[in-house]
């Protein structure tokens, strides 16, 4: 059973992961919050509507860990010998 999305687990203007109960993932910045519905923006520029009931998980976007797992890569591939 999912537990109830809290009011305040959501910031304005960051960026969120956000998994829906039928299995989509959405990629948003929040832009407004109320009791019922988070209303984002998509990379697309697209503005999205989505039910606080309808989400199954958020998670905030880690931008430093993504960087820098991809320069962990970059380094492997430039640095190990064939």
């Amino acid at each position: 059973m999912n537990k109830p999305m809290q009011n305040n687990s959501l910031e304005l203007y960051k960026k969120y992961t956000i998994q829906t109960t039928d299995a989509k993932i959405l990629k948003v910045e929040v832009v407004k919050l109320d009791d019922e519905k988070i209303y984002g923006k998509l990379k697309s520029g697209e503005t999205i509507v989505i039910n606080k009931s309808d989400v199954r998980e958020a998670k905030k976007v880690d931008v430093f860990s993504s960087v820098a797992i991809a320069l962990a890569a970059i380094a492997a591939v430039i640095f190990v010998p064939i």
